[in-house]
């Protein structure tokens, strides 16, 4: 998707996806969101994505929630 060779060595990359899954929620593809956001998760937490990583936590939680 990314260029998925280099994901270690982004700054935050873990924030495109968490932005990415933001674009994708508005159309309302709950499944494709998550799946999108759990590439963020499976990031390693430096360099810099443990904040977005959290974010992503957060964010799923919140779709799970809305289909409770």
């Amino acid at each position: 998707m990314f260029g998925e060779d280099n994901l270690h060595k982004k700054e935050a990359f873990a924030y495109d996806y968490y932005d990415y899954g933001k674009a994708v929620k508005g159309s309302g593809e709950n499944a494709e969101v998550i799946t999108i956001w759990q590439k963020a998760l499976e990031l390693p937490d430096e360099p810099g994505n443990h904040i977005w990583k959290k974010k992503v936590e957060e964010a799923i939680l919140g779709i799970s929630d809305t289909n409770s």
